[in-house]
């Protein structure tokens, strides 16, 4: 009875510590996550569902594509692609969090709702997107930025 009783115990910790670290872990991940990836950024979504929000970014989808490459001394470079043979690049600076949750990208400050391997999404209020003055007439509400993982 001893012997099952110290080994329920054994079992217990073993779970016990490593659920402590794999939640550790999983903190400390976030940060190399989204360094270690490049991140297309695939859609932009309005929380008020603006039709005309929603038309524009299709349309700046269907013909550019926009990716960002987060670097470990808090700089970003954002790289602009054109279907029509243009590029642009643009850096800027970054930081998260201690605890992971909030990220800032040139002084505009997001929630970070989810960071996995393949996906980042970040939630924002629309004054802290960097979205150009010609979307600044659309009610937007907050606006969630999903980027997905660049295949390397």
């Amino acid at each position: 009875m001893k012997k099952s009783l110290l080994m329920l115990f054994a079992v217990v910790m073993l779970f016990a510590v490593s659920s402590c670290n794999e939640d550790e872990d999983q903190g400390l991940d976030k940060k190399q996550i989204i360094i270690d990836n490049q991140w297309k950024l695939t859609s932009m979504e309005s929380e008020n569902e603006s039709v005309e929000f929603e038309t524009a970014m299709s349309l700046l989808f269907g013909i550019a594509t926009i990716e960002y490459d987060f670097q470990d001394d808090g700089v970003y470079e954002m790289i602009i692609s054109s279907i029509l043979g243009g590029a642009e690049n643009d850096t800027g600076t970054w930081s998260i969090s201690d605890d992971y949750k909030t990220i800032t990208l040139d002084g505009g400050v997001g929630t970070v709702l989810e960071c996995t391997g393949t996906t980042l999404k970040i939630k924002s209020g629309p004054e802290d997107v960097q979205i150009g003055e010609d979307m600044a007439g659309y009610d937007t509400g907050d606006i969630t930025l999903v980027f997905t993982a660049v295949a390397e």
